[in-house]
């Protein structure tokens, strides 16, 4: 299922299409397994991991972008 990440003002908002996550885009970060992209909400322990693997990873428009490169050119002026 796609999942679409983008930001609207201060919040990173993820979209999965059945529920929205709403984290404030100055407290993420991210890392990479190799199929997915992980973002972390770092301030909220425990519960603050979100894996997207890369075939599902979409902007507000359903671009996909669905290797590491991309995604970090996509987040890198959205997020920390």
């Amino acid at each position: 299922m796609a999942t679409k990440v983008y930001k609207k003002d201060n919040l990173l908002i993820i979209d999965n299409g059945t529920k929205k996550k709403y984290l404030n885009a100055a407290w993420c970060s991210i890392s990479f397994d190799s199929d997915s992209v992980n973002i972390y909400n770092n301030v909220s322990l425990g519960s603050g991991v979100h894996d997207i693997l890369f075939t599902d990873f979409q902007d507000l428009s359903a671009t996909p972008y669905a290797t590491e490169d991309a995604i970090v050119s996509y987040l890198s002026d959205k997020i920390g």
